[in-house]
């Protein structure tokens, strides 16, 4: 039952007081009660009838207010109505028999509307209790801030004690004068609305001269013009001669538009006419009332605006505002298909509820800021037009703001067509053109008002981060980059010559670089890393009673830890949180995760936290230096997320998962940006991980708190394993504690405690012990209980696998960054160089006429290949010793010999020719350091044998019969640390070797024991103390075990030939720079990954990019002007072809996948040895080809780099994201790649 004591330590609400329902879908499966003051069950209906199979509404009228529910909604057969008289009571005067009569009645009348509460067991004593309770509560919230909530049911502070100060300002801020430009009563404000109409040919008779979309815009614009009080409005438009019908009468006509894109680029596909946008406003400039506006409105012709709009733009310049832009509201076309929306239906439009859109398409700005915009000859219709805009409008102002579409609901668009979004050829031209003009005409523009960082992120393609002030120049910079292949970032620091900039910037934005981390300060930020149901509550008790947690009180910073943990999760505003932002519009829209939310700015959330956390630490700091308890050496931990602050309507502990609703499993921290953000703060971070018993944690959030069901949550929490695991691995060395919150104090609490400030571990012990309640062991029966009868007992044994991998990944972490640990364990030592140093070679010394038969062939290799290290060869003859001739012309491997199967079937996915490779080079080396000969057996699609043939080794010896099937090995597993191998067992086959969960690297396994054990065997010093040189382990390991094949190495040459690569007079052909350009599997039909277009498009888009690297290699290798281009895309190699006619191609591919082109969706019809066969042999001669390159522009892909190492030590190759001039002029460069890595990272 119900007590005071259950109610002070249940960490959620019974009641949610939610008024506006701003949090109701987070919370329903939390609170038992949520209450509301919206009465419309239609809107409630709308909202969340599609969440359950059925929804009870209980309404309670109460006249005196003024709060009824209209009648009709009470005679629905889902909706009780009760009035108010009928339950309530007075306190002083009602008895417990009096409150139980009242409970008695509302019982009957649930029992009465809803039948199937009937069987509902509604104990009346049990409802009395919760009443009183909450009597209690009442009376002690009477006189506290009204913002502040009792937690357990919600009662906000007493009515009386609201912020008058507060109401004060808000009077006075829509009475009084706030900004600059507020026009005094007897004046308005003069306002210029151009819109750039156009007449439509064939127009339907309702809206001619127009299309449906401008007439009702215009139309609105009429009437919010007649509507205004607070501004004089002049509506104005610029057209071409032969479209002066398109200006109304009401309207001033601008001089007319004399050139377009039919003119200007005649040779443009579909002939379209379209304005250059400079045109029209140097129109509206030369005006002759044009010094008479005080602010210029541009919107797009189809934007509708409401009829309050231009008083709405004058409060927001009243406000203070020199520039912003409106977003817009989508709404329907029409009330059907067959009835559009014509001017008439203004006022039903107004009343429709609109989809947010994030696109600019609404701009007003001071007229002088209009003066300085120059938007050279960027031309309406297609992007990036309005990020040019914008980019000036927010650059220029010295106050601007975004309104979002839901923010003013001031403009709204009909339907969201986007003929310009059409993907073909035809309009890729013009957007391609119109970023040419971007980039051409307006570079000193932008450069002028947006300065970048000259450093990447090299973990995020596409993603710039910006220096300054604004936004603009940063969501620009990423739209020249992913689309237009445009790299405004690497052309700012060339232009200042390589070094880094200095640069100002405000006190709450990140200048792109790391500031240096203070490792002197006591202050040290601390994450609790863990799946719900792991111990979030009792650490939160733990930290809240610790020193740490008491020192920070008595500083007075828990408001300021508050706005820290915001500025990570907001439950009230998602969107201004950067781990809840993902999430904030799934209580919104019932396609929640298809909207774009404009209201995510993830920079700007990124900087806000960086601020909160520079403006913590210093503050925390100063209180330190001025604690004289504060010991030198002493540490003040501050546990972000120990949910000791409980500022949200729930303690933000920040789980994984977190809370609920529909977009829970997407709700989990990013460990990665929170490290960022200590980096660029330059504070001291770290994080603990917690654990617990995989029963228990399914019992606590399915059974006890309803989460999700037990199927749901297992699944949920599998993936969460796999999240924390690969953050884990991202930042081992931040890592200071393990916690098995089962466990008491030797579980890994006593190692928090030290952290939180205690230092009496006996008086720390003794109070632990009153607040840990050590958890009775789970029965047989229990387990079978949880788990649904052992019928969920195949998941939960995946999760106690996963669990323990965690807890050992996280001892192994541990020990390795104690500093007790032994030194040898953390750094080898220092070994003599391997290899004496190579003299660096220019690409033209190589021999040109066939790298890859050269190296096949074993002829010259030394000048490609470095020769071989003692302990590689003494792996390859212990394999040479482990085979035999099986007397058919075959090998076969001798008896009890221990050995590891890769194996590439149709049962399991191996990736594509570079994943395969990378495969099989990797587990040579999980070979040699478990003692094990490798074999290969890869027969799909096609045998790898007629491909590849044995080097130095015989992979395709036979194995014994061992009379039963192989057991799986799944140590390639990265959750699998320690790749311990039983060697009790003669044969093992290995389980998938790359993709999901993420797999061992070359890194992962040199740095391992097992490793390390190798060369304790061999009686060898480990010759990689430092760094991994992955490049040569890689190259090594491909030419010990394969060489291509005579048939890949002659289809290579029949590509050359028929790509007519021309040749030198000896026959040889000419030195060729390959161009691996790909772009995706969607080019392929494949959509196995769910790649619904926009990655291929991506690519495609890049071509450009590809054309400038390939120019740049011909100014820099003026032997070498010729190229050949391999893609997965027809369309690609000949679009390259045709902007470029010296880059060659074989029309005589086959474009195919080795390990998906035979998955997909009726290729059964195409399955054969011959489809198969050829399909892969042009595979591997293309890769072949771009062997034999002189140069390769290498792109996102594993095929690429394969290509790149495997041909040869010291090999001329860039990333096409790398091409800058002074990589192109400073050859050669080695790259470091491996699965999961986002892009190559230059390592030389």
């Amino acid at each position: 039952g119900v007590t005071e004591s259950s109610v002070e330590n249940d960490p959620y609400p019974f009641i949610l007081h939610d008024g506006r329902l701003k949090m109701a879908e987070d919370n329903m499966d939390v609170t038992t009660v949520t209450k509301t003051h919206i009465v419309d069950v239609e809107e409630l209906e709308e909202e969340f009838g599609h969440l359950f199979e059925r929804v009870f509404y209980v309404a309670a009228n109460r006249g005196a207010k003024d709060i009824t529910i209209r009648e009709e909604y009470c005679e629905l057969d889902n909706v009780l109505c009760i009035d108010y008289d009928d339950f309530a009571y007075t306190p002083d005067d009602s008895s417990l028999e009096d409150i139980a009569a009242i409970v008695e009645r509302v019982k009957l009348g649930l029992e009465e509307k809803f039948p199937l509460l009937i069987d509902v067991d509604m104990d009346v004593d049990e409802a009395v209790k919760r009443v009183k309770l909450m009597e209690k509560a009442t009376t002690e919230m009477a006189d506290k801030s009204f913002k502040e909530h009792e937690p357990y049911f919600g009662i906000h502070g007493g009515h009386r004690n609201r912020d008058d100060n507060n109401n004060q300002q808000q009077k006075e801020k829509k009475g009084g004068r706030l900004g600059q430009n507020k026009a005094s009563p007897q004046q308005k404000l003069s306002l210029v609305h151009i819109a750039p109409t156009y007449k439509v040919k064939n127009c339907a008779a309702q809206f001619c001269p127009y299309d449906q979309d401008q007439s009702v815009a215009i139309a609105s614009m009429r009437r919010a013009r007649e509507q205004s009080k607070k501004a004089s409005v002049t509506l104005a438009a610029s057209v071409f001669p032969e479209d002066g019908d398109a200006v109304p009468a009401d309207f001033i006509r601008l001089g007319d538009l004399s050139r377009s894109t039919m003119s200007d680029y005649p040779n443009l596909p579909l002939k379209k006419k379209l304005p250059f946008i400079n045109d029209i406003f140097d129109n509206l400039r030369s005006s002759s009332g044009f010094n008479s506006y005080d602010y210029i409105i541009y919107t797009n012709a189809d934007i509708i605006v409401t009829e309050k709009f231009y008083d709405i733009v004058t409060a927001a310049i009243d406000s203070g505002y020199d520039a912003f832009t409106i977003n817009r509201q989508t709404v329907a076309k029409g009330k059907a298909s067959n009835h559009l929306y014509t001017a008439l239906d203004l006022d039903d439009i107004y009343q429709l509820k609109g989809k947010v859109h994030p696109g600019s398409d609404c701009f007003v700005m001071k007229r002088s800021i209009f003066e300085k915009i120059d938007m050279g000859n960027l031309f309406l219709g297609y992007p990036p037009t309005a990020n040019v805009l914008l980019v000036q409008a927010e650059s220029l102002a010295v106050r601007y703001t975004m309104f979002a579409s839901n923010e003013l609901k001031a403009t709204f668009h009909l339907g969201d067509d986007k003929s310009w979004h059409e993907k073909n050829d035809a309009n890729l031209e013009y957007e391609v053109t119109n970023y040419e003009n971007a980039y051409n005409d307006l570079h000193e523009v932008w450069t002028a008002l947006c300065e970048f960082s000259p450093e990447y992120d090299t973990r995020r393609l596409n993603s710039l981060k910006y220096v300054g002030n604004n936004m603009s120049c940063s969501r620009l910079a990423n739209k020249f980059y992913s689309v237009a292949g445009y790299d405004l970032a690497k052309e700012q620091r060339e232009a200042a010559g390589g070094n880094q900039m200095a640069l100002a910037s405000p006190a709450l934005a990140v200048t792109g670089t790391s500031s240096e981390v203070k490792t002197d300060s006591p202050i040290v930020f601390q994450f609790l890393v863990g799946l719900e149901g792991t111990g979030h509550h009792l650490h939160q008790k733990l930290y809240k009673g610790s020193p740490a947690h008491k020192r920070l009180k008595s500083y007075g910073l828990l408001d300021d830890i508050s706005d820290l943990l915001k500025s990570l999760w907001n439950r009230e505003s998602p969107s201004e949180g950067l781990w809840s932002a993902t999430c904030a519009m799934s209580n919104e829209e019932k396609l929640w995760w298809k909207q774009e939310n404009e209201g995510t700015d993830g920079e700007k959330l990124f900087n806000n936290l960086v601020g909160h956390l520079k403006s913590l630490d210093e503050k925390s700091r100063s209180k330190v230096e001025a604690d004289e308890a504060m010991q030198p050496g002493d540490d003040l931990v501050i546990a972000v997320n120990s949910g000791s602050i409980y500022n949200q309507e729930a303690a933000p502990f920040l789980s994984y998962p977190l809370l609920h609703g529909p977009c829970r499993f997407l709700q989990y921290p990013i460990l990665d940006i929170f490290y960022e953000a200590c980096n660029a703060a330059g504070v001291r971070c770290q994080h603990a991980l917690s654990f617990r018993d995989p029963y228990r944690v399914l019992k606590s959030t399915s059974m006890n708190r309803h989460f999700a069901s037990r199927h749901v949550q297992l699944q949920t929490l599998h993936s969460m394993l796999s999240v924390i695991q690969g953050q884990m691995l991202s930042h081992s060395d931040r890592l200071v504690a393990c916690w098995e919150s089962d466990m008491g104090a030797n579980g890994g609490a006593s190692d928090l405690a030290k952290l939180f400030g205690w230092k009496n571990e006996a008086k720390f012990d003794g109070w632990y012990s009153k607040i840990f309640l050590e958890p009775l062991p789970l029965s047989e029966e229990d387990k079978s209980e949880i788990t649904m009868e052992k019928q969920l007992e195949v998941y939960m044994n995946s999760m106690i696998k996963d669990m323990a991998n965690i807890k050992a990944t996280c001892r192994s972490q541990l020990l390795f960054n104690s500093p007790s640990a032994p030194q040898s364990f953390k750094s080898p030592k220092a070994a003599p160089a391997l290899l004496p140093p190579r003299s660096i070679q220019t690409a033209s010394n190589t021999n040109h006429a066939s790298r890859a038969t050269l190296l096949s062939k074993g002829e010259d290799v030394d000048e490609l290949v470095p020769p071989r290290p003692d302990w590689l060869d003494s792996y390859i003859e212990y394999h040479r010793s482990s085979v035999e001739p099986d007397g058919n012309g075959g090998y076969r491997l001798k008896d009890g010999v221990p050995f590891v199967v890769y194996e590439c079937t149709d049962n399991v996915k191996c990736g594509g020719i570079g994943d395969r490779i990378n495969s099989m080079v990797l587990v040579l080396y999980l070979a040699m350091c478990s003692g094990r000969v490798l074999l290969i057996n890869a027969p799909y699609p096609s045998p790898l044998q007629n491909f590849l043939n044995p080097n130095e080794v015989r992979w395709d010896a036979t194995p014994p019969d061992l009379g039963e099937e192989l057991q799986t090995l799944d140590i390639m597993d990265i959750r699998n640390h320690d790749l311990i191998v039983d060697q009790s067992i003669i044969g093992y086959r290995l389980g998938r070797c790359n993709g999901m969960p993420p797999r061992h690297t070359l890194k992962t396994i040199w740095k391992n024991q097992c490793m390390s054990g190798y060369f304790q065997r061999i009686d060898q010093i480990f010759p990689f103390p430092a760094e991994i040189p992955e490049e040569k382990l890689l190259r090594w390991s491909f030419w010990s075990l394969f060489k291509f094949s005579d048939a890949v190495l002659l289809r290579a040459e029949e590509l050359k030939t028929s790509a007519k690569l021309p040749s030198d007079s000896s026959g040889h052909v000419s030195p060729y720079l390959g161009i691996h350009l790909r772009t995706g599997d969607r080019s392929m039909d494949i959509d196995n990954m769910g790649l619904k277009g926009p990655r291929a498009r991506y690519r495609a888009r890049q071509q450009r990019e590809y054309l400038d690297c390939y120019r740049r290699f011909q100014q820099a290798l003026p032997d070498t002007q010729i190229g050949y281009v391999a893609s997965d895309s027809d369309t690609a190699k000949q679009k390259l072809n045709r902007w470029d006619s010296s880059i060659h191609f074989s029309e005589e591919t086959n474009i195919f996948h080795v390990d998906e082109s035979l998955r997909v969706a009726g290729a059964e019809a195409l399955a054969g040895d011959d489809t198969s066969y050829q399909g892969s042999l042009d595979g591997w001669a293309e890769l072949s080809v771009m062997v034999d390159a002189e140069c390769i522009i290498m792109s996102w892909s594993m095929f690429s780099f394969a290509a790149h190492y495997i041909g040869g030590e010291n090999r001329c190759g860039v990333y096409v994201g790398h091409c800058q001039e002074e990589n192109v002029g400073n050859i050669p460069h080695e790259y470091s790649y491996e699965t999961g890595r986002n892009p190559f990272t230059m390592i030389q």
